[in-house]
C-alpha cells in the first residue's frame, strides 16, 4: 500500500477529490472521526480512542408498501427518529410490553392530578397531541383471523422474501446494509398491521369536507338526544355497526321519560368507579362547554389547524429543498444531509431602522460608527458576535471580551479595532453621534489597564497592537505636528506642562490625600500619565526596544508614548532619564552615529540601525524640561559629536527618503538650539560656522513667493522642507545672537562665586549675521509687499523668523560696550524708513491684520473632547476648524507679532521714530481688531488648550506699548485712548501663568498710567456730567450731591497712590517674576527650563479691582480665629481702603466696560466687606461718600434690571449666610446708618428669593425698628419692594406678625411698615378662586382681624385700619401711603365672604 500524501497548497479541487478517492479505495483507517452526538445528553462510543466501535449507520425506514401517512393536522415536529436498533442481551427490558399501567387512587384525589405525579411525560406527551375531527371519517375494523392474535412473522420468512426480492430483481447496485427490522417493516404489508389496501389510511391524503358544513344544534336539557357523541376512530366502525348502535340508542332514548333517563345514569354511576366518572365528567364538560361557546369559530379553528400543518409541511420540505450548500456525493462523512445544521450557511436577514435612537454603538475594523440598518456583507467578518448577530459591528463590551480571548487573532484584531475607534475618537470622525463621551467611558471601563496587561504579553502581534492603542490613547494627533509647525514663532519653543489640573481629593479628616496612598484606579482618574509610571510601563517598553526589537510602526508608537510622558512634567522626564538602559538603547539604536544602508520602497519595517525623528525629538523634549537635565544628558551621551554628525551633512546627501532626511536635519538643529537657549554647547558654532555661513548664502537665493503652477508636487515638497529648515535655522542664529549678547556680563561675573562660566562665543562672533539676514528680511518683506498672491505658511513663519532676529540683534547691541548709538540710530532710521513704514502701510499689512482679527477667540466653535485627567492641546492633524484659530495653517498672526515687536523696539531705541508708528496703531484696520479682541472670549478653550491665545496677547502687549510710546506725542482721540485702555485692562485679566512678566509690566506701566485718562476727556466735565445724569443726592441732607464731581477727581489724583497699593497685593512673587523675565527676554544664563508655568486659569481675576478689600477682610478674619480683638482699624488700612474704593469708583465710572463679565451681586458682596470689616471704617466720611457714590451707580435701571443674587459669586459659598452676617453686623453698628440700611435693602426687593426676606422678617425682625430709612432717601425704586405681589404665604404670615406686634411702625420704619400693609392689603382684597386651603385659611384670619377695626374706639390708629383702607404709595405723604375715606364696597363684599355674620 503506498503511503498517503498531505495535500500541497497549489493542489487545484480536482487533485483533493483524487486524494479522497484514493483514500478510499485503500480502506484506510482515517485519523479523525467526525461525531454526531443525539441531543447532547449521551456519550458517543466512539469520541474516546481506548476503544474500538464498529460504526453503527442509522435504519432507514421507507414508506414504500402504503403504509398510512402523516394523520391530517398532525404536526410535522411530533415526528422524531427511533431510537437505534441494539441487538444482545443487554436490550431487554424491565417491564413486560402490553402490561397494564396502574396508579393507587385515594377517594378524595383528582385521578388527573395522580396521573400528573406518577407520570412526568405525561404532559408534555399530552401537549403533543392534536386532536381531530374523526365523525364523518370511516372506520375499518381489522381483518378476521384465524387465531386469537395476528400473525407474528418470523426471521425464516423474513429470510426467504429479502432472497426472493433479490433474485427477482436481478443485479441491482449495491446498497447500504439495513437492520433487521428495517428489512422485517419493508417487506411487511398492511394488512399484517390491521389496515386495508382500499381504506382511507392507505390513500393519499385528501381535505376534509369543511366543518361549516355540519349542523350543530344549540344546547338542550343536558340528557338530551342530540347530545349523544359516536365512538369513532381508526379502525373502530368497519360495517357501520356503531352508527347502528347509535341509532337504537337515540330511538330507545327517545321513548324514555326524563326521570327513567335519570335513574339509568344513576344507575350507571354506581356501578363506576367514582373517580373515573369524575374524571369524565370533567372532560366531557369542559369539552361540551367550549363548543357550545365557540360553535361559530370552530370550523374557522378547524381550518387554521388545517393550514398551520400544511405550511408546517411546506416548510419542512422547504428546509430539505433549500440547502445553502449543494453536497456533493465525493464529499467525505456528507452521506445524509441535515438541514437543521447548514441553517448558520444561509444568508443574515437585514436588519432594519426600527429603534435605531439609543441603539447600541458597534464598530467596525477601521473604528468607524455602524449603522443598525447598514447593509454590510457577512463576508467581512463583522456578524459575529453572540448578540444581535443580524446587526453588523461590534460593541465596546464585546471588544474587550475579545481582548481577552485565548484566541491570539481574535486579541490582535481587538487591540487594533480599539486602537482606530480612540484614534477615531480623538478626531471626531467615529462616523456619527455618541450620547457620551467615548475615551471618559473607555477610561472608566479599565481601557488603560487591559493595554498595560496586554503590553507583557509574550506574543510580539499582541504587544505591537497594545503599542498602538495606548499610543492612540495618549497622543493627540495634531498636537505634535502643530507644535513643531510653530516651534519658529516668537516664544514658539516654550510649552506648557500637560498636567491634569483638579481639586485635591481629601480624606475623612480634609487633609489632602497623599499620591501613594492612591489606588491605581483613583490614579487613573486624577493622572493618567503617572498612573503609566507607576505601572512601570518604561521598563516594559525598554525591554521591547532592546529585546523583542518589534517593527517600525511599534518603535514609532513607543518613541511617540515617550515623548507623551515627557511632555507632562519635568517629574516624568526624570523618570524616563532614570529609567535603566531605556535612553541608551534609543540612542544607540535609532540615532546612530555610524552610517546606514539606504532601505528600498516605501514601505520600512525595521527602523533599527536608522535615524528616527521621535528619538531626536525625545532628547529634545527632554532638554526642555529643565537646565540641569540637558547638561547631563550632553555630558552621559556625549551629544556633541551626535549633532555635529547630523548637522553638518546636508539631508539630500543622507541615505534617507527626502522627507525623513529633511525632518531628521531639522529635529537635530532644534535640539541644538534648546541646548543654545541654556548657554550650551556654544562651541559648537565655531566648528559649524563655515556650514551656517553656506546656510546664509542659501537664504538669500530662497524667495517667499508661490512657485510656478507648473512645478512638480515633488519639487514643490522639497521647497516647503527647504523653507521650514530655514526658519528654524534663523531661529538657531537668534539663540546665539542672544547668548553673545549676555557674554559681556558673564565675564564681568565670572569672578563672582556661583557664577554660570561665560560662552565661548562673544558679540564679535555674531555681527556678521547682521547683513545677510537683513537683505533676507528686506527682500522677502519687499516680495510680499508687491505681490497679491497668496503666500503659503511656510514663507510667513520664516519672513517672521528673520523679523525676529534683527529686533533680537538691535535689542542685543545696545548692551554692548563696543555699541555705537549714532550707527545704530541710523540703521535703524533707514530700515524703517525703507523697509518697515512701506510694508505696514501696504494692502498686504491690511489683509495681515484682517487675517488677525477672523482668527480671534469668539471664532473658536468646534472642540475636540478633552479629557481630564490626560489633557492636550486639542489639534487636529487635518481639518483646520478644529484647530486654535491662532495656529491654523492660514493664519498669518505671526508675522504680526514679529513686525508689532521690531516696530516697539525701534520706537524705544529711537523715541524719534515712535511718532512714526502712530498712524499705524490707530487706523481703521487695527482698532477693528481690537475692537475684536475686547469683544471676543475663550469660549469653551481651557486648560492648556488656551496656551496658544499667548501669542495674539503677546501681539495686543506690544500694540499697546506702540501706542503707549507714540501717544505722548500725538495726540489722540479720546475713543482710541478708550479702546486701548480698555483693551489692557481686559488683556490683564486674561494672561495666563506663564505671563507673569508682561503682567506685570501692565500693571506697573499701562493700567494706572495717567494719560489714559485725562487725554480723552477733563475728569471734572465728565464727573459732572455723571452727577448730572445719575441725580446724585447726599445720603445725609437730600440735597444734590456736589460731592460726586470732587470725589472722582480726588481719584484721578490719587492714582500714584492706588498704583502703588495694588502693587502690593498682585504679582509679588520676586522669584517668579525673575523667571517669567528670563523665559520672555530671552536671558539664557537665568534661563531654566523651556516649560512654562502650569495653566491653571487667569493669572489674575476679573474682579481684580475689590481685592484690596478681600484681602484686609481675611487678614482680619484670621486675626479674630487666633483670639485677636481688632479695636481700631491703622490709619494706613484706612487710606488704603479709601484708595481701593477709588479705584473701583474710576472703573465704574469710566471703564464700565471692563467689568461687564463681573456679576453685580459679585461686586455688591465685595462691598459688604467694608461693613464686615470694622465697627467704624464704613462711617468714615470719604469711606462712606465714596460707598454712596457705587451704590447709587449700581441702582440704576440698567444695573439693577440685571441685578441677580442666586448666580455663584466666587468666593461666596452661600450669599444667604453673607447676608446674615451683614444683618447682624447693621444690628449690632449700624447706628440707622443710611447707606448701611440701602445696601441691606438690596436683596429684599420683591423679585428675589423669599427665603432672604424671611431672614430679615422671621430669623432677625429685631433689625426691623433700626430700619428707619425714610421712603425718600432709599435709592431703590419704591415699585421694586411692592411689585408684583408677595404669594409666599410664609413671608405674608412674617408681615403680619412683625406688624400686629408692633415691631414694625410707621413712625420709626415708614418703608417696612409701608411694604408689609401693601402686600397683606393686596393679599386679603385679591379674588382667587384656585387658592389652596392654607391660602384661604390665612385670609380668612386675616379678615376677622380687620373686622375688629370696624369697631375698634380709635381705629385710625390701628393697623387694622391701615391694611383696610390702604389705596397706595404716597412717598410724600406723612404714612408714606394714601387711604381711603370710606371702605370701597368690593372690599366690604370679600370681607363678608371670608367672615360671614
Amino acid at each position: 500500500m503506498n503511503p498517503l500524501k498531505r495535500p500541497k497548497p497549489e493542489e487545484t479541487q480536482e487533485d483533493l477529490l483524487r486524494l479522497q478517492e484514493e483514500f478510499i479505495a485503500q480502506g484506510a483507517k482515517p485519523s479523525a472521526i467526525l461525531l454526531q452526538k443525539d441531543g447532547g445528553d449521551k456519550l458517543d462510543p466512539k469520541a474516546s480512542r481506548a476503544f474500538n466501535f464498529a460504526p453503527v449507520k442509522k435504519d432507514v425506514v421507507r414508506m414504500d408498501a402504503g403504509l398510512p401517512p402523516l394523520a391530517p393536522g398532525e404536526p410535522a415536529s411530533i415526528m422524531k427518529k427511533s431510537p437505534k436498533y441494539k441487538e444482545g442481551p443487554s436490550s431487554s427490558q424491565d417491564f413486560v410490553r402490553g402490561q397494564r399501567v396502574t396508579f393507587n387512587v385515594e377517594n378524595d384525589e383528582d385521578p388527573e392530578e395522580v396521573m400528573d405525579r406518577h407520570d412526568t411525560h405525561i404532559t408534555t406527551v399530552l401537549s403533543k397531541i392534536m386532536e381531530h375531527e374523526t365523525s364523518s371519517a370511516p372506520v375499518y375494523f381489522p381483518g378476521g383471523s384465524v387465531k386469537g392474535f395476528p400473525a407474528v412473522p418470523h426471521r425464516n420468512d423474513l429470510t426467504s422474501n429479502i432472497k426472493e426480492s433479490e433474485n427477482s430483481g436481478g443485479a441491482q447496485p449495491k446498497k447500504k446494509k439495513r437492520s433487521l427490522f428495517a428489512q422485517q417493516f419493508k417487506s411487511s404489508t398492511p394488512s399484517q398491521f390491521g389496515l386495508l389496501e382500499g381504506s382511507r389510511l392507505t390513500q393519499p391524503h385528501r381535505p376534509v369536507a369543511s366543518r361549516t358544513e355540519v349542523d350543530v344544534k344549540p344546547p338542550g336539557r343536558p340528557f338530551d338526544n342530540d347530545s349523544s357523541v359516536i365512538v369513532s376512530g381508526s379502525g373502530v366502525d368497519r360495517d357501520n355497526i356503531s352508527h347502528t348502535i347509535h341509532e337504537e340508542n337515540k330511538a330507545k332514548m327517545s321513548a324514555m321519560s326524563e326521570e327513567e333517563i335519570l335513574q339509568e345514569q344513576e344507575k350507571l354511576k354506581s356501578m363506576l368507579d367514582p373517580s373515573l366518572v369524575t374524571f369524565l365528567q370533567k372532560k366531557r364538560k369542559s369539552g361540551t362547554d367550549d363548543s357550545v361557546k365557540s360553535t361559530n369559530r370552530e370550523a374557522e379553528q378547524m381550518e387554521t389547524e388545517e393550514q398551520v400543518t400544511n405550511k408546517a409541511a411546506e416548510k419542512a420540505t422547504d428546509d430539505d429543498a433549500e440547502v445553502p450548500i449543494r453536497v456533493s456525493e465525493e464529499w467525505v462523512h456528507m452521506d445524509e444531509v441535515e438541514p437543521d445544521k447548514l441553517k448558520w450557511m444561509k444568508d443574515m436577514p437585514k436588519p432594519t431602522a426600527e429603534n435605531s435612537e439609543g441603539v447600541q454603538a458597534r464598530f467596525d475594523f477601521n473604528g468607524r460608527l455602524v449603522a443598525k440598518e447598514a447593509d454590510v456583507p457577512v463576508r467581512e467578518g463583522l456578524h459575529h458576535h453572540g448578540q444581535q448577530p443580524e446587526v453588523p459591528g461590534y460593541s465596546l463590551e464585546e471588544l474587550f471580551t475579545l481582548a481577552r480571548s485565548t484566541v491570539l487573532n481574535q486579541r490582535v484584531l481587538a487591540l487594533q479595532t480599539l486602537a482606530r475607534v480612540i484614534y477615531n475618537s480623538r478626531l471626531d470622525e467615529l462616523g456619527g453621534e455618541l450620547s457620551e463621551p467615548l475615551l471618559i467611558r473607555l477610561f472608566e471601563a479599565g481601557v488603560l489597564f487591559l493595554l498595560r496587561w496586554s503590553l507583557d504579553d509574550s506574543n510580539e502581534v499582541v504587544v505591537s497592537a497594545a503599542a498602538e492603542g495606548l499610543a492612540a490613547l495618549l497622543i493627540q494627533p495634531g498636537d505634535e505636528d502643530t507644535l513643531d509647525r510653530i516651534y519658529c514663532w516668537y516664544h514658539g519653543s516654550s510649552v506648557p506642562p500637560l498636567i491634569p489640573q483638579r481639586e485635591e481629593d481629601l480624606d475623612e479628616e480634609g487633609q489632602p490625600i497623599q499620591e501613594k496612598d492612591l489606588s491605581d484606579p483613583q490614579m487613573v482618574d486624577r493622572d493618567v500619565i503617572k498612573a503609566l509610571i507607576r505601572m512601570n510601563t518604561l521598563r516594559r517598553f525598554c525591554y521591547i526596544l532592546e529585546k523583542v526589537r518589534p517593527p517600525a510602526p511599534t518603535v514609532l508608537n513607543i518613541l511617540s508614548v515617550l515623548v507623551r510622558v515627557a511632555r507632562h512634567s519635568s517629574q516624568a522626564a526624570h523618570e524616563i532619564c532614570k529609567t535603566p538602559g531605556l535612553l541608551e538603547i534609543i540612542i544607540k539604536e535609532f540615532i546612530p552615529i555610524s552610517a546606514w544602508k539606504q532601505q528600498e520602497g516605501t514601505h520600512i519595517t525595521n527602523v533599527y540601525g536608522y535615524p528616527v525623528v521621535s528619538a531626536i525629538k525625545l532628547l529634545r523634549v527632554l532638554c526642555a524640561s529643565g537646565r540641569n537635565r540637558a547638561a547631563l544628558l550632553i555630558s552621559q551621551f556625549n551629544l556633541r559629536p551626535l549633532l555635529l554628525r547630523y548637522l553638518s551633512e546636508d539631508p539630500t546627501d543622507m541615505s534617507l527618503d527626502v522627507g525623513s532626511a529633511f525632518h531628521v536635519s531639522m529635529e537635530a538643529v532644534r535640539l541644538w538650539h534648546t541646548c543654545i537657549e541654556y548657554g550650551l554647547l556654544t562651541e559648537m558654532y565655531s566648528e559649524l560656522y563655515p556650514i551656517l555661513v553656506q546656510h546664509l548664502q542659501l537664504f538669500q537665493r530662497l524667495s517667499t513667493l508661490p512657485l510656478p503652477s507648473t512645478t512638480l508636487p515633488a519639487d514643490e515638497t522639497v521647497h516647503k522642507l527647504q523653507l521650514q529648515r530655514s526658519g528654524v535655522m534663523i531661529l538657531l542664529l537668534e539663540g546665539v545672537v542672544q547668548v553673545a549678547g549676555t557674554a559681556i556680563l558673564l565675564h564681568q561675573q565670572s569672578m563672582a562665586q556661583d557664577a554660570p562660566p561665560p560662552p565661548s562665543i562673544d558679540w564679535d562672533h555674531v555681527t556678521g549675521l547682521l547683513d545677510p539676514i537683513g537683505l533676507c528680511m528686506r527682500r522677502w518683506l519687499g516680495e510680499m509687499s508687491q505681490s497679491v498672491d497668496v503666500v503659503s505658511p511656510e514663507a510667513i513663519a520664516l519672513t517672521a523668523s528673520v523679523v525676529n532676529f534683527m529686533t533680537s540683534f538691535y535689542e542685543n547691541a545696545a548692551k554692548q560696550p563696543s555699541h555705537n548709538p549714532i550707527v545704530t540710530l541710523n540703521q535703524l532710521e533707514e530700515l524703517t524708513q525703507q523697509v518697515i513704514l512701506p510694508f505696514l502701510m501696504s494692502p498686504r499689512f491690511k489683509s495681515i491684520m484682517k487675517n488677525a482679527r477672523q482668527h480671534s477667540h469668539s471664532d473658536h466653535s468646534k472642540v475636540l473632547a478633552a479629557i481630564p485627567a490626560l489633557p492636550d492641546l486639542g489639534c487636529h492633524p487635518d481639518n483646520q476648524n478644529h484647530l486654535h484659530p491662532v495656529v491654523q495653517r492660514d493664519c498669518s498672526l505671526c508675522l504680526l507679532l514679529a513686525l508689532l515687536r521690531l516696530a516697539q523696539m525701534i520706537g524705544s531705541t529711537h523715541r524719534g521714530l515712535s511718532t512714526e508708528f502712530f498712524p499705524v496703531v490707530v487706523s481703521q484696520a487695527v482698532t477693528q481688531f481690537l475692537t475684536k479682541f475686547c469683544s471676543s472670549s475663550y469660549g469653551k478653550l481651557e486648560g492648556v488648550r488656551v496656551h496658544f491665545s499667548r501669542f495674539q496677547h503677546l501681539t495686543v502687549f506690544y500694540l499697546i506699548r506702540i501706542f503707549q510710546a507714540a501717544s505722548r506725542q500725538c495726540g489722540a482721540d479720546h475713543q482710541i485712548i478708550y479702546l486701548y485702555h480698555w483693551s489692557s485692562l481686559l488683556l490683564f485679566t486674561r494672561l495666563q501663568g506663564a505671563d507673569y512678566y508682561y503682567a506685570h509690566h501692565i500693571i506697573s506701566d499701562v493700567t494706572f498710567d495717567p494719560d489714559f485718562f485725562w487725554k480723552g476727556k477733563a475728569c471734572g466735565g465728565i464727573s459732572v456730567e455723571l452727577s448730572e445724569k445719575l441725580k446724585l443726592t447726599d445720603s445725609t441732607g437730600g440735597r444734590p450731591m456736589d460731592q460726586t464731581s470732587s470725589l472722582i477727581q480726588q481719584a484721578y489724583t490719587a492714582i500714584p497712590e492706588i498704583r502703588r497699593l495694588y502693587l502690593l497685593y498682585f504679582l509679588t512673587d520676586k522669584k517668579k517674576l525673575e523667571m517669567a523675565r528670563a523665559e520672555a527676554l530671552h536671558l539664557p544664563h537665568l534661563r531654566q527650563s523651556h516649560l512654562l508655568f502650569e495653566m491653571d486659569g487667569p493669572l489674575i481675576p476679573q474682579d481684580w479691582i475689590f481685592l484690596p478689600l478681600l484681602q484686609l477682610f481675611t487678614e482680619l478674619q484670621k486675626a479674630e480665629m487666633h483670639g485677636k480683638t481688632v479695636k481700631a482699624i491703622p490709619t494706613e488700612v484706612v487710606h488704603g481702603m479709601t484708595n481701593a474704593l477709588q479705584w473701583i469708583l474710576i472703573m465704574e465710572s469710566w471703564r464700565p466696560g471692563v467689568l461687564a463679565n463681573i456679576e453685580l451681586a459679585a461686586r455688591i458682596s465685595r462691598l459688604y466687606c467694608v461693613f464686615l470689616i470694622s465697627s467704624d471704617l464704613f462711617m468714615e466720611p470719604t469711606v462712606k461718600l465714596l460707598l454712596g457714590a457705587l451704590l447709587r451707580i449700581y441702582t440704576t435701571p440698567k444695573n439693577l434690571g440685571r441685578l441677580r443674587f442666586d448666580v455663584a459669586i466666587p468666593g461666596v459659598s452661600s450669599f444667604y449666610d453673607l447676608f446674615m452676617e451683614v444683618l447682624s453686623q447693621y444690628e449690632a453698628v449700624s447706628f440707622g446708618d443710611d447707606v448701611f440700611a440701602n445696601f441691606v435693602l438690596l436683596p429684599l426687593q420683591q423679585r428675589f428669593s423669599p427665603r432672604l426676606k424671611m431672614a430679615l422678617w422671621l430669623e432677625k425682625v429685631e433689625i426691623l425698628h433700626a430700619l428707619h430709612l425714610p421712603i425718600k432717601k432709599c435709592v431703590v425704586p419704591l415699585d421694586a419692594f411692592l411689585a408684583p405681589t408677595e404669594t409666599d404665604l410664609g413671608v405674608l404670615q412674617a408681615y403680619l406678625s412683625a406688624i400686629a406686634a408692633g415691631g414694625v411702625i410707621p413712625q420709626r420704619a415708614p418703608l417696612m411698615y409701608l411694604i408689609a400693609v401693601h402686600h397683606i392689603c393686596s393679599f386679603v382684597f385679591h379674588r382667587d378662586h384656585k387658592e389652596p386651603d392654607r391660602a384661604a385659611l390665612l385670609k380668612a384670619k386675616i379678615a376677622r382681624q380687620l373686622k375688629l377695626a370696624q369697631s375698634a374706639p380709635l381705629p385710625k390708629q390701628t393697623w387694622r385700619h391701615h391694611i383696610l383702607f390702604y389705596k397706595g404709595p404716597q412717598p410724600s405723604g406723612l404714612l408714606g401711603f394714601e387711604m381711603y375715606g370710606e371702605l370701597p364696597e368690593e372690599r366690604v363684599d370679600i370681607l363678608q365672604e371670608l367672615v360671614p355674620t
